[in-house]
């Protein structure tokens, strides 16, 4: 019985760092995509979801999410999901 508990809760514990492992990668290749568009971008200092998103074929809501995740990145304060870098 003992073995079979550290195995389950072995086997668990891995699970559960491969999931945070993947979705930490994960955010940190969008956040780098979503950095470089808005490093190239020469038309205004703040780019809004829908244009990111228009040249990364990353969702709007995803966009969203990792912008407000990133210490990198900064929302407009005047006009709702339209960022820039810091």
């Amino acid at each position: 019985m003992g073995k079979e508990l550290v195995i389950g809760v072995f086997v668990i514990v891995v699970i559960a760092v491969h999931i945070w492992l993947f979705k930490w990668i994960r955010f940190k290749v969008d956040e780098g995509v979503i950095l470089k568009c808005l490093r190239e971008s020469e038309e205004s200092t703040f780019l809004g979801s829908e244009v990111i998103s228009a040249s990364t074929n990353i969702s709007a809501k995803r966009i969203s999410f990792v912008c407000n995740k990133s210490k990198e990145i900064k929302v407009n304060p005047n006009e709702k999901e339209s960022w820039s870098l810091y």
